[in-house]
């Protein structure tokens, strides 16, 4: 079944982590659809960067399933195998195989779970493999063998996709296959050429003619980029309830790690993304409402092709 395609209006979801939320693969795939005139199908960015699939469950239905999608494309791995458990093997040479193990054992179990809801809802889940971690670039950061943990991934997400009969689509096998040639912002993130080798992959396994040059040279409209903006900032909202607040065990807690935020994204040697993401939930906490209104105007306008 072509999850993407529809004779009617159809509204697709995807629902994962920082890799999702940054939105560039995901607004290739819509560009892609407006430049070949398919606008019944509309697409909802439900990524939260930071986030595990066990965090996915608790703002499944609130963040993703209130859209009422035909299909969810779940992506997750990266977070869930604990990256940062390779790090401190790297950094400190210990042995940290037990809480690795343990850290899979949760996302077979979430993932799982994941499915189960959204079958039970009566949408269609398909899941994606994680992307290969960039082992291989000459990056200012270290090489960790953070691909052994995500191939387990892959492992569990067959054996769910073939337990459930949902579909499974590879997107670590054609992603690992051009690491080198700078696909990675961090060895993590794709920048805009990994993007493209997502959204690539995503079209061709629902039958479409693309391939990532293909996507290089369709042009976004004015519309396009302001919706991918203005989804963008919510996103970015997103992180600071849903990261920030599940950290929380209490109202005051949550107050004071937003602070804390806030004053960490202040300071001359603040990571970039950090600031944007403080200035964006500023926006958000003021305009919440106009922001959603104008995500909802830019896609109809996007979808009625004007």
């Amino acid at each position: 079944m072509n999850a993407m395609a529809a004779e009617r209006n159809r509204v697709v979801c995807f629902l994962g982590d920082s890799i999702t939320a940054n939105g560039g693969w995901i607004g290739y795939i819509s560009a892609y659809f407006a430049a070949h005139g398919r606008r019944k199908t509309l697409f909802r960015n439900c990524g939260v960067s930071g986030t595990t699939a066990g965090c996915a469950i608790e703002r499944l239905y609130s963040d993703c399933l209130c859209h009422n999608p035909d299909a969810v494309y779940i992506s997750f791995g990266i977070n869930d195998i604990g990256w940062n458990l390779y790090e401190r093997e790297y950094r400190e040479g210990c042995d940290l195989s037990d809480e690795k193990s343990a850290a899979l054992d949760s996302y077979a179990a979430t993932m799982d779970r994941l499915v189960t809801l959204c079958l039970g809802y009566g949408t269609e889940p398909i899941l994606l493999t994680p992307t290969a971690y960039d082992d291989v670039s000459d990056i200012d950061r270290p090489a960790l063998t953070c691909n052994t943990g995500l191939e387990k991934c892959i492992q569990t997400l067959a054996e769910i996709s073939g337990r459930h009969g949902v579909k499974l689509i590879d997107v670590f096998t054609p992603f690992r296959s051009r690491l080198g040639e700078g696909i990675t912002l961090d060895r993590t993130h794709p920048n805009d050429a990994g993007d493209r080798i997502i959204a690539a992959a995503l079209l061709r396994e629902n039958g479409y003619d693309a391939t990532d040059s293909l996507l290089a040279g369709i042009a976004v409209t004015g519309t396009e980029k302001k919706r991918r903006e203005t989804e963008s900032i919510l996103r970015s909202a997103g992180y600071v309830r849903w990261y920030m607040g599940m950290k929380s065990r209490t109202p005051e807690e949550a107050a004071e790690n937003i602070a804390r935020l806030y004053s960490e994204a202040r300071s001359e040697d603040a990571p970039g993304f950090m600031k944007k993401i403080a200035n964006d939930y500023s926006s958000a906490v003021c305009g919440s409402q106009y922001l959603e209104g104008e995500l909802v105007r830019l896609t109809r306008e996007i979808y009625n092709g004007e």
